[in-house]
């Protein structure tokens, strides 16, 4: 959403137009709302703005054409955290679940960032294990065949929920699904041994 009291940052990511020179920018842009007490809505409008610009980015910021050596999955990784810190700190619940939702259909969030969610979810007092394992299947739907972390979080999980029949199902999953599945085994075999 255009917001008219930040011409000058609009004019500057326009003329930028989706290059990669656009990261400074959105960078400078969110320490700007979040230092003048923006309204929550407001900021978080540009966050989910940066995240979707940044994410659609094709390559990452080029060191040796002068400008910083940044990887496009930092930058997110950067921008979903102050997103994130900005709702547990001034947003509550609503924009909590706003952001959380936003991440989750996003293209091109991080694993590190659907765990940090993952993880803030169960934390919450009484949490909803159907809308936790959700989340685990989207998450799992987009890293499942990489990230050896999730599914181990995911085993975790439903340890603590003592689903251990979902436990023995999610190992059999992710030793299939994961590319390189010993990662996995040695951490599964490692918290059971702590059990």
């Amino acid at each position: 959403p255009a917001q008219p009291h930040h011409p000058h940052f609009r004019r500057a990511l326009k003329a930028l137009s989706q290059s990669v020179q656009q990261f400074p920018v959105w960078k400078l842009f969110l320490e700007y709302c979040t230092a003048t007490d923006e309204k929550v809505a407001d900021t978080s409008a540009v966050y989910r703005e940066a995240i979707t610009s940044a994410s659609k980015m094709t390559r990452d910021i080029d060191p040796e054409a002068g400008q910083p050596n940044f990887h496009k999955e930092e930058i997110i990784r950067d921008f979903c955290a102050g997103y994130l810190q900005l709702c547990e700190l001034r947003g509550g619940v609503k924009e909590g679940a706003l952001a959380r939702d936003f991440l989750f259909r996003t293209a091109g969030v991080p694993v590190e960032v659907y765990l940090q969610l993952l993880r803030a979810e169960q934390r919450r007092a009484n949490p909803d294990a159907t809308v936790l394992r959700g989340l685990f299947e989207k998450a799992v739907g987009r890293f499942g065949t990489t990230s050896a972390e999730l599914w181990m979080e995911w085993v975790m999980f439903e340890a603590g929920q003592q689903q251990f029949q979902r436990v023995q199902a999610l190992h059999h999953r992710a030793t299939r699904a994961l590319a390189q599945p010993a990662v996995f085994i040695l951490m599964y075999e490692q918290w059971n041994n702590r059990k």
